[in-house]
């Protein structure tokens, strides 16, 4: 192949899945924005209660369904969304069994369609009102999407106004918050015992091939360079990193 026929390859279409959990949503216009570019959407439990008000059905409802309001269970019901309810005593929380789920409901999917399956990195895991009060669930729910950036799935998790991302290096990102109408804080933690060569580009406080250790807060309360381009790189030649977009105030 000549390198014109290079260049006219399509690149892989990237994918998204998106997992509600039963936490908060604090900002709807930013939550409608990931589920509304979703391929596929699975519930757990009560997160159904995020879905109702706008009529966005998931293709699975998933959990022991301890939680979830009568009236979202009767509006699945009714809608005939499929259920995998399991046993209220069991090894694995809702949010596992949601994203495990997930992953294998998107296989039905490419299976169905007869289309290969891309690498882990063209498949996007979106995990959405995973804050609140179970600050338990919540530190999980970030273990869990850590080690599901190891196996390098494109992470991220959101309450609809902060945006949390997970990097497992070697690996470079790019980040366009336009759309957020706020100043945002920018923070870098170590999720692993060093992340190391960390560079930033765009942001104020540079950072060039710094060796992050953890439990660090070197990275901590960065913000954006010049906020008329809104729009910054992180790179990491080892480790995993859990970046923080988040209002400045």
């Amino acid at each position: 192949m000549n390198s014109l026929d290079n260049e006219s390859v399509v690149k892989q279409k990237k994918y998204r899945l998106g997992i509600i959990m039963g936490g908060s949503i604090l900002d709807e216009t930013g939550f409608l924005r990931v589920i509304s570019g979703c391929d596929i959407i699975v519930c757990a439990d009560s997160g159904a209660r995020h879905l109702r008000p706008y009529g966005i059905l998931p293709d699975l409802l998933v959990g022991d369904l301890d939680s979830i309001a009568e009236a979202d269970r009767s509006w699945l019901e009714y809608a005939q969304v499929p259920v995998n309810k399991f046993p209220q005593e069991k090894d694995f929380t809702d949010a596992e069994l949601a994203v495990e789920n997930a992953l294998d409901l998107f296989t039905e999917f490419l299976n169905e369609q007869e289309l290969p399956r891309p690498v882990n990195g063209d498949i996007s895991i979106c995990l959405l009102a995973v804050t609140g009060d179970r600050p338990d669930h919540v530190l999980g729910n970030q273990m869990m999407a850590a080690g599901l950036a190891r196996q390098q799935y494109d992470v991220m998790m959101t309450d609809g106004r902060s945006w949390f991302y997970f990097l497992d290096g070697p690996t470079e990102k790019t980040y366009d918050i336009s759309l957020l109408e706020y100043d945002s804080a920018v923070s870098a933690v170590a999720l692993s015992d060093q992340v190391s060569g960390l560079t930033y580009s765009g942001l104020k406080y540079p950072l060039d091939k710094f060796n992050l250790a953890y439990g660090s807060q070197r990275g901590i309360s960065n913000c954006l360079a010049d906020y008329s381009e809104p729009e910054f790189s992180v790179t990491i030649t080892g480790g995993t990193l859990l970046l923080i977009v988040t209002p400045a105030v």
